[in-house]
């Protein structure tokens, strides 16, 4: 059964244990989270459910404190995702009612600040990341008019200053469900995902290729292809510079009419980029 929590846990680095950390006022069965750089904790999601509307709320930790403090709401969006920006601010991502996804910028201390950003020109936004200088790269997918499908489509950057969205140059496949993160000098790795409908067995198709974009010259470039076809799984840059690639799949679930559940990936790979 999947009921919602409000406890957390804390891991005592220490003692290499895991402790019983404050509870959160509000239950959350699919929350987020991001710290910011005076070490306080956000954690965000969906707790108030209703027909054709979500409400998301947001609680703070910060250091030395044995109590979460309200972090304001996000009216009418089911949060699934937050991240730091470069520049310290958050970014989340939001689901609305038969509307495109939102993100919404927070750059406030407090309860306040959570603010629209212009739309991306995605109908679902699948990841983001940031970028050096407080921008966002966001990857996302549109249906194709012919034939409905969601289809991935052109990387979007976010420009700060003037609050705009503008395509990328172009990627060599255009991709869903890829992991995704940010290398040493901030490039941005996107390692294997999905090319085609991300929900079609037949059409969406596993890969294992790799691409790198380098955000000063806004372009990609081809990069190592993985050892396996993964999607959905976790890519994480390591303090050495070094990326571990874990979990995920490589048999698509091909959605609610023919419920399918594949077995998660348990494998991991480790890349070291070349200078």
């Amino acid at each position: 059964d999947d009921f919602p929590f409000s406890s957390t846990k804390r891991f005592d680095l220490d003692a290499a244990v895991w402790v019983d950390g404050p509870l959160l006022d509000r239950a959350n069965g699919d929350p987020s989270a991001a710290t910011v750089a005076d070490g306080r904790v956000y954690v965000v999601g969906p707790t108030i459910q209703e027909e054709t509307a979500t409400t998301s709320t947001i609680e703070i930790l910060a250091p030395g404190r044995d109590r979460w403090d309200d972090g304001g709401r996000i009216e009418g969006a089911n949060v699934r995702a937050v991240v730091r920006l470069d520049d310290g601010r958050l970014v989340a991502v939001g689901s609305i009612f038969e509307s495109p996804d939102q993100l919404y910028l927070h750059d406030s201390g407090g309860a306040e600040g959570w603010t629209a950003l212009a739309p991306t020109g995605f109908a679902f936004v699948d990841r983001i990341v940031a970028l050096p200088g407080g921008g966002v790269l966001a990857f996302g997918s549109n249906h194709d008019p012919a034939t409905g499908d969601l289809m991935p489509s052109a990387p979007r950057r976010h420009d700060p200053a003037n609050d705009r969205w503008a395509e990328t140059g172009p990627m060599g496949e255009l991709r869903t469900d890829a992991q995704v993160t940010t290398l040493a000098g901030g490039r941005i790795l996107v390692a294997g995902g999905v090319v085609g409908p991300p929900r079609d067995m037949v059409k969406g198709q596993i890969v294992r290729t790799s691409e790198i974009y380098d955000p000063p010259t806004n372009s990609w470039f081809a990069g190592p292809v993985l050892l396996e076809n993964r999607a959905n799984g976790q890519a994480i840059t390591l303090n050495g510079g070094s990326v571990l690639v874990l979990g995920g799949l490589n048999v698509r679930n091909v959605g609610f009419d023919t419920p399918f559940c594949p077995p998660r990936l348990t494998s991991v790979e480790r890349l070291t980029p070349a200078p």
